[in-house]
């Protein structure tokens, strides 16, 4: 999963669509390709094009009318045409009738019908270890199979803020908020079942975001101002073992705009990881596996 980012910035990142091993990038796509020497063939012998991969990267007519867009890499790998290997690359875009679609960057037309909610799509991102495909409107989070865009499961009254920070790539869990913004849910991405359903302490308590740990074993529930905090919840017990708050300046630089909203780049340097400071304090405050867990006293 990556940050939403616009259609034309999508397109470029198709950049990613090759294994380091054996790639092979389209022309003007951060390849740098050396220039060849054409001969001119004799009549009746027209000259061979190369060929062309990805002949619909940057179709206007998918583009039309679009709101947003983004890239996913999906395995299993394929041979490309050229002997190596490569990622099974779709382009997902969001449309203003508050529609979505999912393409190949191989063929012109859409992979599936069109992707739709009871309400317009307001966001959506691939989590691309499990060849998922997340969409979200305002009643219900949806997954669909990345490749195919088979729908695969619907999460009523569930939502996901924020997207980038709710995947946890190398353990293959996500997190969802429901619409009273009090229960935290994990889920497997594999099987799409529930690993564990957590309510945020206190009842008048509201969860304004959530994210799991790069391990996948501890989720945290952001709130926000008037009091910014960061509640810590070890997932195998479902119990709460630490709350975060000011004057801590871990806390403090992980909240923008005074305690409104998320700092991005505090909290996570790189889509599949978390190595900033906050999370070397959640892993030195997370239990180990046995260690009894004593509640948080907030």
């Amino acid at each position: 999963m990556v940050k939403l980012m616009s259609v034309g910035a999508a397109s470029v990142a198709a950049v990613g669509v090759c294994l380091a091993v054996a790639s092979t990038l389209r022309p003007g796509v951060g390849a740098q390709v050396p220039p060849v020497a054409v001969q001119v063939p004799p009549k009746g012998n027209p000259v061979r094009k190369p060929l062309d991969e990805f002949p619909f990267m940057n179709d206007k007519e998918r583009h039309k009318d679009s709101l947003s867009g983004e890239m996913g890499n999906m395995r299993p790998v394929i041979k490309n045409a050229r002997g190596g290997f490569r990622f099974q690359s779709r382009e997902a875009i969001r449309y203003k009738d508050g529609t979505a679609k999912l393409w190949s960057l191989e063929q012109k037309d859409p992979i599936a019908p069109t992707l739709r909610h009871k309400g317009p799509i307001r966001e959506l991102t691939f989590f691309d270890e499990s060849n998922l495909l997340i969409t979200l409107s305002d009643e219900s989070v949806k997954v669909w199979d990345a490749l195919t865009g088979e729908p695969r499961k619907e999460l009523e009254r569930q939502t996901i803020s924020p997207m980038w920070l709710s995947f946890a790539p190398n353990a293959q869990r996500f997190v969802t908020i429901d619409s009273e913004h009090k229960v935290v849910t994990v889920w497997d991405a594999v099987t799409l079942a529930a690993v564990a359903k957590l309510r945020a302490a206190g009842g008048d308590h509201v969860v304004g975001a959530a994210g799991l740990s790069a391990d996948g074993k501890t989720v945290v529930m952001f709130r926000f101002r008037p009091d910014p905090s960061a509640e810590l919840w070890d997932v195998a017990s479902g119990q709460t073992f630490a709350t975060l708050r000011l004057p801590s300046s871990a806390v403090a630089e992980v909240f923008a705009e005074a305690g409104k909203s998320l700092n991005y780049d505090k909290l996570q340097k790189f889509k599949s990881q978390r190595d900033t400071r906050f999370w070397e304090v959640v892993r030195s405050l997370a239990p180990t596996a046995g260690e009894p867990i004593k509640p948080s006293g907030s």
